[in-house]
């Protein structure tokens, strides 16, 4: 074993037999940087990961959720290029592979995950995180490389954001799936330059894209320069994209679907700031039940025969 005292790389995969000393992995393999280890081996102890100091890549452990927050919190200022952390709940999972993290039916009473700071792409679905309302009790806008994240079937989340905090502003991809506590998506004071699409399907309380602003605020202009699509499916109580009158200036628009939104009936003022490029998709029924207002200085407001050669109608009620 003194022979190996300057091994970097292990690889033990496929082991499941073989038994470790696990306590005297850091003394024995202090120069280790690269540690690769079979699934089933879910009897190491965060402690003896933490002592491997110039570790670079972590593959193949198995913890709880727990032993998962003390080692990411230990990571803090010391990230791995490369892990693969597979995380066991009482009736689902977490995996963080690299810098993408899934968390599949974490219940409440099992813990808050840490997320991980640099990671770049968070999906939760059918979580129930007990008291969170927002994703700030989670640390979403600690995330500053952040750029997609998917929510499915999260409980009690009331808004993405609140108390004035914002998402990150790296974020490029939204998606939101059957959240049905979800009233609002983002405040007025989002900054979000690199946005390029919009997903929201069967949320039964939004009513706001963009909240209206309030009476402190100057905000008349939501800026979102590198939009392209918007997608708004099965959102019963949805009544504007944008609250108040805020203008919506996305020049690189290029796509907006439209389904099951019977309340929503009129579209943001600036949309169709570059109308070659725009493609609005809807059912006939909900276009025809739109209220248009007269064009007129300082109206900013899409008409009804200004869009009409960009829309395509079906009819019928839309299921996706």
């Amino acid at each position: 074993m003194e022979e190996l005292v300057n091994l970097r790389y292990l690889n033990i995969k496929d082991s499941k037999e073989l038994k470790l000393r696990w306590d005297l992995l850091s003394s024995k393999f202090p120069d280790l940087e690269d540690l690769r280890l079979e699934w089933s081996m879910n009897n190491i102890m965060v402690e003896d990961l933490m002592k491997l100091q110039k570790l670079e890549r972590l593959d193949g452990w198995t913890c709880g959720i727990q032993d998962f927050n003390c080692y990411i919190n230990a990571l803090r200022h010391n990230y791995l290029n490369h892990c693969k952390i597979l995380v066991q709940l009482k009736r689902g999972h977490m995996y963080l592979s690299d810098r993408i993290l899934r968390i599949e039916k974490c219940g409440p009473g099992e813990g808050m995950p840490m997320l991980p700071s640099d990671l770049q792409q968070l999906i939760m679905e059918s979580c129930d995180f007990g008291g969170v309302r927002s994703l700030v009790d989670v640390g979403v806008p600690s995330l500053h490389d952040l750029t997609i994240l998917r929510l499915s079937e999260v409980a009690n989340l009331k808004a993405l954001v609140m108390g004035g905090v914002l998402l990150p502003s790296s974020l490029k991809k939204l998606m939101i799936f059957k959240c049905h506590e979800l009233e609002q998506i983002f405040s007025t004071s989002q900054v979000l330059p690199n946005l390029e699409s919009i997903l929201i399907e069967d949320c039964k309380a939004v009513e706001e894209i963009f909240g209206e602003p309030h009476l402190d605020e100057n905000i008349k202009v939501t800026n979102l320069p590198k939009l392209t699509l918007v997608s708004l499916n099965g959102l019963p109580r949805l009544r504007s994209i944008c609250g108040g009158g805020l203008l919506m200036a996305c020049d690189s628009i290029q796509r907006l679907d439209i389904g099951r939104c019977w309340m929503l009936k009129t579209l943001p003022p600036l949309l169709h700031s570059r109308l070659p490029s725009l493609e609005i998709r809807a059912e006939r029924r909900w276009w025809e039940s739109m209220q248009w207002e007269w064009e007129g200085e300082g109206n900013n407001s899409p008409s009804e025969h200004v869009l009409q050669p960009f829309v395509r109608l079906r009819d019928g009620v839309s299921t996706s």
